[in-house]
């Protein structure tokens, strides 16, 4: 999947270690973290899901490998690097919207959302949004309105006023992330008059379809994305997955199928495959290893569910400060940013999440309906997958193909695999699966292959070369195809300078590094060392 893996020898070596010397094919950009991992002792399945085992491999692989980023380079470079390639307006013509033209226009939209809150029913644009969700949340408008924090003083009201415990936080948060939401529908495109939606934001999320069977494109009814309460759901696991833990984040950014205009469903319980963005709330700020291993859970949980998936977003939330994750196979990166003192930013966070498209998300698109196959249907649902292949490098350094003729279409199943990586937060996640190669769309009479998905180490030989080496040897599996696609790599390559701000590690150690402590407990700190020259 990727060309660039991080592994155990964590340390300050993002900020610190000295480049090494590389072969000539190796590609450009910013290094990943040290070598693989030299061996490797793997566990009984259900062992491998049991807090005490799992957690203490989370946060020795935590250790040193969380990156704290500015606000504005993650939101820029993570949130929308892979923006939409095209929205769908009003009058049914196609725009194109680079990454610079979605940010302005959601930059904007935020500022919006931040002034209809702080003028409340002085502005149109916050009646018309109430009563969208009046509609939507089947509720009186009366009582909408009251659930809705307002900005005044420099603070969102509700989650300042009366808050004395965690669970005081979820309803007015949930509440807002709502209002937030449907303001990003109705006003995403163009003003909605009547407070109906201008446009639909979940138009890139198309109810998913059998790829063996034909359907009329006119009948692909959008899915729709709500956040929830779900501190008290439970969260469940696919079948193959035993023993699974008990994982329950506070609120959730859902996917559900529900038609456009639909009424929001009342969430009685989640599957992890349906979750795009796991929130976790606390009473108070801290980054304790404590809450970290929790982050990280959530997004080991999305990754072992959603194979099509390349990277996670999460967030971890308090009265007063959000700190937004993105877990990809080879790091954390984090930032953090004063809810009541950064309204606008924080609103532009909450409204990106709930408007990007599946990619933008971190779904391969090479997988058919990426992203949006439901848990419910999950069990009989086919997958294609499409690999373009092109000819193996000796380092992971080949170019994306663009011959379509070199297309290597597979029947896979995914509900059978034969291997599955577990126990680990930053690894290569290796699958394996079978699968039928489809010639001329037929899914009947195709050779059975072997899929490997994998996040490789940019610093060994590509495997895909190797065994273009040995395709002449007897008894040797014989390679059909390969192809490079995200990589890890990339994302750390377009940091400037003084936009990676530390690495956090575990417990306060002596370094002239300038730690900065940030405790809320008696747990374990989570220790920020900054990089030298970073204010």
């Amino acid at each position: 999947m990727a060309v660039s893996l991080s592994s155990n020898r964590l340390a300050n070596s993002l900020l610190t270690t000295p480049p090494r010397t590389l072969p000539a094919t190796y590609p450009t950009g910013h290094l990943s973290t040290g070598d693989t991992p030299s061996h490797f002792v793997t566990l009984p399945t259900a062992a491998n899901e049991t807090a005490p085992v799992v957690d203490g491999q989370i946060l020795s692989e935590l250790h040193g490998n969380v990156v704290l980023i500015k606000p504005k380079a993650f939101i820029d470079n993570l949130m929308y690097g892979q923006a939409e390639a095209q929205i769908t307006e009003v009058t049914g013509t196609t725009v194109s919207l680079s990454g610079f033209e979605r940010r302005a226009r959601d930059e904007e939209l935020a500022e919006d959302c931040l002034a209809a809150l702080a003028r409340r029913n002085k502005s149109q644009k916050f009646k018309n949004v109430v009563r969208s969700l009046a509609t939507d949340e089947s509720r009186r408008v009366k009582e909408v309105v009251e659930s809705i924090s307002s900005y005044a003083s420099n603070q969102f009201t509700k989650l300042v006023e009366g808050i004395e415990t965690e669970k005081d936080l979820y309803r007015p948060l949930a509440a807002l992330f709502a209002f937030i939401s449907h303001f990003y529908r109705c006003y995403f495109n163009k003003p909605a008059e009547d407070g109906v939606w201008s446009v639909d934001i979940d138009e890139s999320w198309p109810v998913a379809v059998n790829p063996k069977k034909r359907q009329p494109q006119a009948a692909r009814i959008p899915l729709r994305r709500g956040y929830f309460v779900s501190y008290n759901k439970p969260f469940r696991f696919s079948l193959h997955v035993k023993g699974p833990p008990d994982l329950q984040p506070d609120i959730a950014l859902v996917l559900f199928s529900e038609a456009r205009k639909a009424k929001l469903p009342e969430l009685r319980e989640a599957h992890w495959k349906d979750v795009k963005v796991p929130i976790e709330v606390k009473l108070r700020d801290g980054f304790d290893a404590n809450r970290v291993c929790q982050m990280a859970r959530y997004a080991r949980a999305i990754k072992l569910e959603q194979f099509d998936r390349n990277f996670v977003f999460s967030i971890l939330i308090s009265k007063s400060k959000c700190r937004v994750f993105q877990w990809d196979a080879a790091q954390c990166y984090v930032t953090e940013m004063d809810v009541h003192k950064e309204p606008a930013m924080f609103i532009q966070v909450i409204g990106r999440l709930a408007s990007m498209d599946p990619q933008s998300m971190g779904y391969d698109a090479r997988f058919s309906n990426s992203g949006r196959v439901l848990a419910s249907e999950s069990r009989t649902m086919a997958t294609r997958l499409e690999v373009v292949s092109a000819a193996p490098t000796q380092y992971h350094d080949q170019r994306p193909e663009t011959e379509a003729s070199n297309t290597i279409v597979i029947d896979l199943f995914v509900n059978r695999p034969l291997f599955e990586a577990r126990g680990l937060l930053f690894s290569r996640f290796t699958r394996v699966w079978e699968g039928c190669e489809v010639v001329d769309n037929d899914w009947e009479k195709g050779d059975l292959r072997i899929v490997k998905q994998n996040w490789a180490d940019a610093k060994r030989p590509s495997e895909a070369f190797l065994y273009e080496k040995t395709k002449d040897v007897p008894n040797v599996a014989r390679l059909v195809g390969s192809e490079a696609g995200s990589r890890t790599i990339d994302a750390r390559s377009t940091w400037g300078d003084g936009e990676v701000i530390g690495v956090y590690r575990k417990g306060q150690e002596k370094a002239n590094l300038l730690p900065h402590l940030d405790l809320a407990s008696d747990e374990e700190p989570f220790t920020l060392y900054k990089r030298e020259g970073v204010t």
